[in-house]
């Protein structure tokens, strides 16, 4: 494998050309690696994908890792329907042992076709012989040495699919015309927010409706740090920020494409933190846990499940803090979730299953604030499509 990273870096460096080379760890796993939480180079990381047309001709597709290639543009600009992806014999007899393909392996025999969006990238990263080794360059100076076919550019779409797991109330599935706005709760360092299944979401919420905010996560997520990171409370806020900022930077632009369909913004958990609503409704929800058998119940077994996903705690003391932050998270997202409804976002979306949510709009808690109590929930699951 080092002559493989040594024939790729003297091959950039006998062109003057700039890169950067980024090497993990051999205990890193294959997961870890393509869920990156570099924003930018998750972003900017893409792969060569063999595709095999009318049977017999083979040619490289490049697309991004948060991207799929959508057969059916293909089809129509291949100009026929025989197009497949190839097998793993097909591309190791080409290019025998190696794990990852990269484009600077490719010869003048083998067609390669870029996917559209990446004329959009200034720089763009990819795998140097296995997922340890990631190269990072100028997109231009990639195509001055690929020299990728210009006749067109492959059209794309999101990696992830999103199904409905379930709606509460039930009746909003007919109902959900009335409901225009919504947002899009966004949990850090998790894998459901990574950009490609963030952009699935925004894919999904964008053709069915009109202004989404997108819910960032980061005032909480201090929380999450200080359990499983065991940071102190300042430390953790601040990475918190730096993480929920990142977010933003890194995929801001990439709603571009849907921007026509529905208006979406960013709101930050920390923003709304600082409002005298949220303290209005934190204590309230807090008074409701102390008093409410009921809603305690449901907020316990919502700390202990999400504690319960993690690494498990030996000693007792630190169980009883992490038990108490994770119940704290909650009724700081709820009170969150109070002040968004109160702004017309009527309906939170989210990419897993939070019952206790489900719990709310089905109207199982009494006494809770006003604007939580009419708040709808629609659970996704992000599907990958093939």
């Amino acid at each position: 494998m080092l002559s493989k990273i040594l024939s790729i870096t003297d091959l950039l460096d006998s062109q003057n050309i700039e890169y950067r080379m980024t090497i993990r760890s051999l205990a890193s796993r294959t997961r870890d690696i393509e869920n990156l939480q570099e924003w930018d180079l998750e972003n900017e990381l893409f792969s060569p994908y063999f595709i095999k047309i009318n049977g017999e001709r083979i040619v490289i597709t490049l697309v991004l890792n948060t991207r799929t290639l959508c057969f059916n543009s293909a089809q129509k600009k291949f100009g026929t329907s025989e197009i497949v992806y190839a097998t793993s014999e097909e591309v190791n007899n080409i290019f025998p042992g190696l794990e990852k393909v990269n484009p600077l392996d490719v010869n003048n025999s083998i067609d390669i076709f870029c996917a559209e969006e990446l004329e959009r990238y200034e720089w763009v990263s990819f795998y140097a012989g296995d997922s340890r080794y990631i190269i990072r360059m100028k997109y231009s100076d990639l195509k001055k040495i690929i020299q990728p076919q210009k006749q067109f550019l492959l059209t794309t779409t999101e990696r992830y699919r999103m199904r409905v797991r379930y709606v509460a109330p039930e009746n909003l599935r007919e109902n959900l015309q009335n409901y225009p706005r919504c947002f899009l709760g966004v949990s850090l360092q998790t894998t459901n927010s990574s950009t490609a299944k963030i952009m699935s979401q925004v894919e999904w919420i964008s053709r069915r409706f009109k202004h989404c905010a997108i819910f960032i996560a980061d005032g909480i997520h201090r929380l999450t740090l200080q359990i499983k990171e065991k940071l102190s409370e300042e430390r953790a806020l601040n990475k918190a920020l730096r993480l929920g900022r990142e977010s933003i930077e890194y995929n801001s632009f990439l709603l571009d494409r849907y921007r026509k369909l529905c208006n979406f913004e960013f709101v930050l958990a920390s923003e709304i933190q600082k409002s005298s609503n949220y303290a209005k409704y934190y204590q309230q929800l807090n008074n409701l846990y102390e008093k409410n058998d009921k809603f305690s119940y449901s907020v316990n077994c919502f700390a202990r499940n999400f504690l319960c996903r993690g690494e498990s705690i030996e000693d007792r003391e630190r169980q009883d803090d992490c038990f108490s932050m994770s119940r704290q998270y909650l009724l700081e997202e709820m009170a969150i979730f109070t002040c968004l409804a109160e702004q017309n976002f009527p309906t939170f979306i989210y990419p897993g299953d939070l019952g206790i949510f489900k719990e709310i709009a089905d109207g199982v808690h009494s006494d809770i604030p006003d604007a939580l109590a009419k708040l709808n929930f629609i659970s996704l699951k992000p599907i990958l499509r093939k």
